[in-house]
Parts: structure tokens; sequence; C-alpha cells
């Protein structure tokens, strides 16, 4: 009896050192997924993604816009057509001031604007604040009012990475697209605790580039992308540039031509009272000379010393005659390779 009363005691005992050692030593594994599987339920519960995501009806997304090239794909100079595969880096920027300013209040996990907090009229577009670069609310940035919540409340989490189809982003697309092709790819985004959102998908695209081939082999082509929203003007969504240069550090050299500069710059474009945003990047390219130079240029040089070479043989030669021919045709085949190239345009664009 004495024995079975001491085994029991020792299996108590088990048990309990167990039950520490896992509770104390051995995290749970399964307890961040769970939280962050609850934090995504509280975000998305209600969540709306056609809604801009502004406090007020006068509130302006701000966006900051930018443009990392992977490969210069091809230029076309028949169709004057560039294609580049890119990455279109978007990233939520500040608020444009209003008066009043935004007022919120913390309860808990939800942060919901301030009841007492009366908001500004809704304004047009023709009585907007001018959209420039200077115009911004020293420490004060954008968030999403629905993609908020307290870290301290689900373990510390700052961010989570969610697919772009299930939040609002930005409609930009590129004016210039020539294929029809304007969606971007459907990848994921980061949304940080304070609303903060950055996406950056990649998108092949081929764009219209006007083409002068007036110092074909040895030219250089300027050829532009222009982004910008397709349906809001810069009283609802503003486009920021957020480098002057294209990021080129995972670019992968094209074996014809050379990206000499990538530049971007913002332009307005106005319509009646509104004004609409753009951003476009210039892109400054040189043909690649060497393979025109082995197998078109030396070719057609030593076809026309042969031309010449023609008259110091005799008149009355029936080489002479199969030589011209030669030349003849040789030269007509380089002809229509070159006609194959450049495109039918006499168009030259003014430098």
């Amino acid at each position: 009896m004495l024995r079975v009363e001491r085994a029991n005691k020792s299996l108590i005992l088990l048990a309990c050192c167990c039950y520490l050692s896992n509770s104390l030593g051995m995290p749970n594994l399964s307890s961040y997924a769970k939280t962050e599987d609850k934090l995504f339920k509280y975000l998305f519960k209600d969540y709306q993604k056609w809604v801009r995501p502004v406090e007020h009806l006068n509130g302006t997304v701000r966006v900051k816009f930018g443009l990392a090239i992977s490969q210069l794909v091809d230029v076309d100079e028949k169709n004057q057509l560039m294609t580049t595969n890119v990455w279109m880096k978007q990233v939520s920027a500040a608020a444009l001031c209003k008066p009043g300013g935004m007022a919120f209040r913390d309860s808990g996990t939800h942060i919901s604007p301030d009841p007492h907090h009366n908001p500004p009229p809704p304004p047009s577009c023709s009585n907007h604040p001018s959209l420039s670069d200077d115009f911004l609310c020293p420490n004060e940035e954008w968030v999403d009012m629905k993609l908020r919540w307290d870290p301290d409340h689900y373990q510390g989490i700052t961010s989570i990475r969610v697919p772009s189809d299930s939040i609002w982003t930005p409609d930009i697309v590129l004016y210039d697209n020539a294929d029809g092709r304007f969606e971007g790819t459907v990848t994921k985004a980061v949304v940080r605790y304070d609303g903060t959102i950055s996406w950056t998908p990649p998108a092949n695209y081929k764009s219209a580039c006007t083409i002068d081939v007036t110092f074909f082999p040895f030219d250089l082509q300027n050829c532009s992308m222009k982004f910008g929203s397709w349906t809001y003007d810069g009283s609802q969504v503003d486009i920021l540039l957020e480098d002057f240069h294209v990021d080129k550090r995972d670019y992968f050299d094209n074996g014809e031509w050379e990206i000499m500069t990538a530049t971007g710059s913002r332009g307005l474009r106005t319509d009646g009272t509104c004004l609409y945003p753009s951003i476009t990047y210039s892109f400054i390219i040189r043909r690649l000379p060497l393979f025109y130079t082995l197998f078109l240029i030396i070719p057609c040089i030593g076809l026309s010393f042969l031309t010449v070479l023609v008259f110091y043989l005799p008149s009355n030669g029936g080489e002479k005659i199969s030589l011209c021919t030669s030349v003849l045709v040789s030269l007509t085949v380089f002809l229509l390779v070159i006609e194959e190239i450049i495109p039918s345009s006499s168009k030259v664009n003014q430098t």
C-alpha cells in the first residue's frame, strides 16, 4: 500500500514537472500563427477594397512612385516599341495638410477617428490646393485607417504581407502602353502597423518609342514611360517621385543596347479645373555598333571596293559581268536587311 502511494506521488510530481517545463521553457509554436490569423480577421472583417482609404472626402492619398529596371528586353525599331522588365515601387506617403488636421483617439487595439473632430467641407478640383512637392505636412504620414493595429496587443507583430488584390491600391498605369495590358501583376504588399503600405509589383511593358535612325547604327534613342492614375485626379491621389534616377542595381545588360541615363520627372496635366499628376521616366539608350560594324558595314565597304575593281578587268572578259552581277545582288541583299531593321519613317527627332 505504501509503495502504491509513493508511486502515485512520483507520477504526480513528474506530471507537474513536465507541465512547468512546457509552459516556461518550451514556447507554443502555434501561438504566433494564431495571433497573426486573429490579426487578419480583425483587419479584413469589414474591409472594402474599393473605397479610397481617407478619413474625409477631401483627403488626398499621396503615393511615392519609383521604378527599378531589371532588363531591357528588346527595342523593336520596325514597330517602334521598347520592351522592358521593371519593378514598380509604390509606397504610401504623407497626407496633404487639411484645415483642422487629423485627430485620433486610441481605443485599445483599434485606432479610430476622434468623434469630436469636425471634418472640413468636401472640396472640388477648383479649390483644392496647388499640388507640388513643397506642400507637405512635416512629420505626418498618410495611413490606411482600416489597416492599423497596436503591436502590443498582437505579440509585437509590426508588419504583415497581404495579396495586393485584397486591399485598396492606386490605379497607376503606363499611359503609353503599346500592347493593351494595363493591369499589374498581383503580388503581396507589405502593410505596417501604422497603415503604411509598400507594394513593388513586377511588370513586363511594351511602350511606344519614337525611333530616329539618322545615325544608324551609331544612334542614340530617347524612349520614355509615362505613369499616372487612370481614374483619380490630383485632389484624390497625388503621385510623388521617389527618386530622380531609375534603380539599376539589379539590371541585366542587353547585348545590343546600353542605357546611358534613366531619369524621372513629375508633371501635371490640366483638364478643366482638375490637375492630373504623372511620372515620366526618360531612357537614353545607345546602340552597341560592333555587330553591325562586323556584319554590315565592313561587308558593304568590301563590296564597294569590288565594284571599283570591276573597271580594271578586261572589257571582253566574262568575269567582269559575273563580278558585277554578284556585287549587285549582294548590295541588294544588304539593302533588304537594312530595310527590315529600320522603321518606315521620315521623322527626325529634334534634340
